[in-house]
């Protein structure tokens, strides 16, 4: 069955309503093309990213020209989570440093939830900025999700996404390609383990803070 084109959530709540989640990479044209799409068990479209760029317009342009062209690979990612007739639910914004955080909040600037990554351990903060969750991320997975001892599901990682090196043959055979085809695949940030795809398997019930995992691990650093 075809993925639908159109989102369909209008609330966070409907995320935490879908009962689990996956949060699928698609490729864009260029750098600015790339997003998000998060899905529901049942493969609804509930909302999908929007990169955005902050600063005055002259700032703006900047880093839209830097997006397009791939050059901006490694700096801060900002994206707006898009649902139902394009209404914002919220923004999120990666900063690439160590420990990593990536903070979502909602349209009014309040914290809904974020997350630290410090080598394999992804922590989760709610909106009062105390931990709710932690994933042990060691191997390939999956990892479980874990709270005050708990497990409240599993994250699992999907197929690994293009290479971001360009082969001795592509070389000698098109530098010029191969040279472009690599910086097409460096503009691609795809998280925790480089991977087109994340999905939370929630045992029981669960919080949208937590449902959010697999879009904190897609654009984590």
């Amino acid at each position: 069955m075809d993925t639908p084109t159109q989102p369909v959530a209008r609330a966070l709540d409907d995320f935490t309503r879908a009962g689990g989640m996956t949060a699928a990479f698609k490729a864009g044209e260029t750098g600015l093309g790339h997003h998000w799409r998060l899905l529901s068990p049942t493969g609804d479209l509930l909302a999908r990213t929007v990169r955005v760029h902050s600063g005055g317009k002259a700032a703006q342009a900047f880093w839209k020209f830097l997006s397009l062209t791939a050059l901006d690979a490694g700096n801060d990612i900002h994206v707006e989570l898009r649902g139902a007739d394009d209404c914002v639910l919220a923004r999120a914004s990666s900063i690439n440093d160590k420990p990593a955080f990536v903070t979502v909040t909602d349209p009014s600037g309040a914290q809904v939830v974020k997350s630290k990554r410090d080598k394999d351990i992804l922590t989760i903060y709610g909106a009062d900025d105390q931990p709710i969750a932690e994933v042990a991320c060691d191997g390939d997975g999956p990892w479980q999700v874990r709270a005050d001892g708990q497990v409240l599901g599993e994250l699992i990682a999907g197929e690994p996404g293009p290479s971001t090196s360009h082969s001795v043959a592509a070389w000698a055979w098109d530098p010029e390609t191969a040279v472009s085809s690599a910086a097409y695949a460096k503009g691609q940030h795809l998280g925790l383990r480089r991977v087109k795809q994340y999905m939370f398997a929630p045992q029981g019930e669960t919080t949208t803070g937590v449902v959010l995992l697999p879009l904190l691990a897609g654009l984590t650093y």
